[in-house]
């Protein structure tokens, strides 16, 4: 290779570097939501509406997390609560095959008053949505 050409591949991986470093962060997700990264097959929605509690999801829907089907191929409970104001919030329950736990992916989105954003994290101790013990967020 010549040493103009290596110059000029040289320049450009540092332009790429430096564009990385600088957008790179500020890119949260590579897809639209954070659920874009893979489906998971569905244990249904539950629609607590206004002024329910998460933990009146039914036991049957909870339990789909976690049955011999949800620890071969995964499985993903939608629960949309409500907020005062009444903005639905929905909360994707999302348990991967061989994790242990829950991922927890809630989208604030259309609540007029939170962050408008998503907020995902990690539950490895969870054991149900009613029970999801320590959390951090997700990439922690």
């Amino acid at each position: 290779m010549s040493q103009g050409r290596a110059a000029v591949i040289g320049m450009v991986l540092a332009v790429l570097a430096v564009v990385g470093v600088i957008v790179g962060p500020a890119i949260e997700w590579p897809w639209e939501s954070p659920r874009d990264d893979g489906d998971l097959p569905s244990c249904g929605t539950v629609d607590l509406g206004p002024g329910t509690a998460t933990s009146e999801v039914p036991a049957d829907r909870a339990a789909c997390l976690f049955d011999a089907a949800a620890e071969r191929v995964g499985a993903e409970l939608e629960v949309v609560s409500y907020t005062t104001e009444g903005d639905p919030i929905p909360v994707y329950y999302r348990h991967h095959p061989g994790v242990s736990g829950l991922e927890v992916m809630e989208d604030q989105t259309a609540d007029s008053y939170g962050s408008g954003d998503w907020v995902v994290t990690q539950c490895p101790e969870a054991t149900s949505p009613h029970a999801l013990g320590v959390c951090t967020p997700r990439g922690s």
